[in-house]
């Protein structure tokens, strides 16, 4: 093309909305068949080995050990994990492995995998077999595209961004700055749906 500019319009993957959920379906439904009757999608917005160019593979992977020890108490609860970089997400966790695997051999824990290095499928394909899903607000991409597919989105804030325009939607509405928080919450929704 001879434009030398392009303006882009609306969110460039909306296309896959519509064709994600046969595949995310047939996730739920293997989730539902080990039990799972809430489903939480979490999306890790990856980590770095030097924490000063950003978030610590330490601090990402207690999100992980958070979700693990609440699905090894509670049998109704499923996980579905759509890691940024699903190539080096063991490296990255360390010890919190043993938790994963552990969570692994229930059959209500899922990871998205493959790819090089990112995985192959979008956010919004994880978040569609779930009932909610959680982001992280320093690296909210993924969580706005699984918000705009439709999907109950929430962000988890223990960066403490206070300054991020996402507040304005509502800390322990939508923003939570803590797991317990955004957990209180999540309990009650999932009481709602169950009931």
């Amino acid at each position: 093309s001879i434009i030398p500019q392009f303006v882009s319009n609306g969110y460039v993957h909306d296309h896959a909305f519509s064709h994600v959920g046969p595949r995310a379906a047939s996730l739920r439904d293997e989730l539902s068949g080990h039990g799972a009757r809430f489903v939480v999608c979490f999306l890790d917005e990856h980590s770095a080995d030097d924490q000063r160019t950003g978030f610590s593979h330490a601090m990402r992977a207690e999100n992980y050990r958070y979700l693990l020890d609440k699905l090894l108490v509670d049998p109704t609860l499923g996980l579905i994990f759509k890691p940024k970089k699903a190539a080096t997400l063991r490296q990255r966790l360390g010890p919190v492995c043993d938790l994963l695997d552990a969570a692994l051999a229930t059959g209500r824990c899922y990871i998205y995998q493959g790819g090089p290095t990112a995985t192959q499928a979008l956010p919004c394909e994880a978040s569609a077999g779930a009932d909610v899903t959680i982001g992280i607000l320093s690296g909210s991409t993924a969580a706005l595209e699984c918000a705009l597919s439709g999907a109950q989105t929430v962000l988890v804030d223990r960066e403490r961004v206070t300054y991020h325009p996402l507040y304005a939607l509502g800390q322990g509405r939508v923003v939570f700055p803590d797991w317990d928080g955004l957990w209180a919450a999540l309990s009650v929704s999932a009481e709602t749906t169950l009931n």
